[in-house]
């Protein structure tokens, strides 16, 4: 079992300049530092993703992930398994990346832990069989997935401001229903169950504040739905540029954009390449 591996400043620097959107820059420098090869081929997947070269992407991929060990967040394998699933269906490269999905898992299973570690090795085997086996079904042609985020229906009876604005009150008694605080919470309920017009009002008021980077992929999916693209691609932007952050220092990209089926429909090269470029919230 690989221990998480601790990367030097040179390094962190680097993923810092392509975060920022200094992708060419970037790359040369990634490739002037020795070792580090799988934090290194996440990167470059990202980049190759965002750049629609599909096939380098599943190789840094196929490359890196099974050394998954090396970093704390696992965020990182299921955000890079959506979108290696989607480029491997772009490239019909489907029984390839089934082969790839399966030996990931065998060699999870596979792994020798100390007996005090296997409650936890256990949950993350658990984990991983129940995601590749959904990922495995998105290869075989099976739409509405549990983890694949399905496309948002508009609503136009739903329930009123009224009732969100008095739960606001019963939970959250310090936040006002004007404030972006209050309409952060509320946001995330009127999504499931209220107006999308008033998603709307609420979201385009207070959208260069929003700081919960799920409300903006929940406007760009609520735009798509009322046949907005331009307006979906703004708010992707905004996450972008004022919401997402990355994890771990070799994340310099939104990668869970490619989770959302109803996305992929503006997520074509040249705004993909946008993204890529645009500079990103530095928390690290």
């Amino acid at each position: 079992m690989t221990a998480v591996v601790s990367i030097p400043k040179k390094l962190r620097d680097v993923f810092e300049l392509l975060c920022k959107g200094k992708i060419k820059e970037g790359i040369e420098q990634l490739k002037a530092i020795p070792g580090f090869e799988a934090h290194k081929a996440i990167a470059l997947a990202e980049i190759a993703y965002f750049q629609h070269d599909f096939e380098s992407a599943m190789d840094y991929d196929e490359q890196a992930l099974p050394h998954h060990e090396e970093w704390y967040a696992g965020n990182i394998v299921n955000e890079h398994f959506f979108a290696y699933v989607r480029a491997a269906i772009a490239l019909k490269c489907i029984d390839r990346a089934k082969r790839v999905l399966t030996a990931f898992l065998k060699r999870e299973q596979d792994t020798k832990v100390p007996a005090n570690d296997m409650d936890r090795h256990k949950f993350h085997v658990e984990r991983y069989q129940y995601i590749i086996g959904q990922h495995l079904l998105k290869l075989k042609g099976r739409e509405n997935l549990e983890i694949y985020n399905s496309p948002y229906q508009v609503i136009s009876n739903g329930d009123s401001m009224d009732k969100f604005i008095a739960q606001l009150k019963k939970y959250r008694p310090k936040f006002l229903s004007d404030s972006i605080d209050g309409a952060m919470y509320m946001l995330n309920f009127i999504y499931k169950t209220g107006n999308t017009t008033d998603y709307v009002k609420i979201y385009e008021k207070f959208s260069d504040k929003i700081d919960d980077e799920s409300l903006h992929i929940k406007a760009s999916k609520v735009y798509l739905a009322l046949k907005h693209p331009e307006k979906a691609k703004e708010a992707i932007r905004t996450l972008t540029s004022k919401a997402w952050f990355p994890i771990e220092h070799p994340q310099i990209t939104p990668m869970k954009l490619w989770a959302e089926d109803d996305l992929q429909k503006i997520m074509k090269r040249d705004f993909c390449k946008e993204i890529l470029y645009l500079p990103k919230v530095q928390n690290r």
